[in-house]
């Protein structure tokens, strides 16, 4: 798998294929020091302190080294860096289809987001139950060490088919965790983009 999806350092391990502009003063987990000005990237949200919109962009492959670790690209740290708490939320995909199961990964602020939205529902809603199991009961939040590396529960790992090798994948607000051969896989199922797609981006510019 080539770049842009990842690149090969002087090592030979699958290294982050991109290292994007940081703002001034703004040091992400993994560097040295790694001090955050937050007060410059802060809003507030439900009477609350957040970070601002996250944007998780394109395709990296990782290695996880012998102890189960494996480093969440720079990019998506620093898309994190503002944020009020310092974990990646991660849960089994509850719509993994044909090709198997992989992860969703979520900065902590933003997972909670998504958690206020589920609450919002009636609180004896069948469709909120299902969420609530699928998404709330199953997330783990992750911390990160000073490497910017997060350990991966077994449990979960093993629902994702992951190897020795990490997919991550850019969806915007979240990211997505993948064996890098069942992503091929559902690439291949997705196959080209259509009309009906192309009219809903068309829409989305009006």
């Amino acid at each position: 798998m080539g770049d842009p999806k990842g690149s090969k350092g002087a090592g030979g391990s699958w290294g982050t294929a991109y290292e994007g502009p940081r703002p001034e003063s703004t040091r992400v987990l993994g560097d040295p020091g790694h001090e955050i000005n937050r007060q410059r990237t802060m809003r507030r949200h439900n009477g609350r302190m957040t970070a601002p919109m996250t944007v998780f962009l394109s395709s990296y492959v990782n290695n996880v080294d012998k102890k189960g670790r494996v480093s969440v690209p720079a990019s998506f740290r620093h898309e994190m860096a503002a944020h009020t708490r310092q974990q990646v939320v991660v849960y089994a995909a509850p719509d993994a289809g044909s090709n198997g199961g992989y992860l969703y990964g979520w900065a902590y602020d933003d997972f909670l987001k998504l958690a206020e939205k589920i609450q919002q529902l009636p609180a004896l809603s069948p469709v909120r139950q299902r969420l609530a199991r699928a998404i709330l009961a199953a997330a783990r939040p992750l911390n990160f060490d000073d490497a910017g590396r997060v350990m991966l529960p077994a449990d979960l790992a093993e629902k994702a088919g992951l190897g020795e090798e990490i997919m991550f994948a850019g969806q915007g607000e979240y990211f997505t965790i993948w064996n890098p051969q069942r992503y091929e896989a559902q690439m291949q199922d997705d196959g080209q983009l259509t009309a009906e797609d192309f009219a809903v981006m068309d829409g989305l510019w009006k």
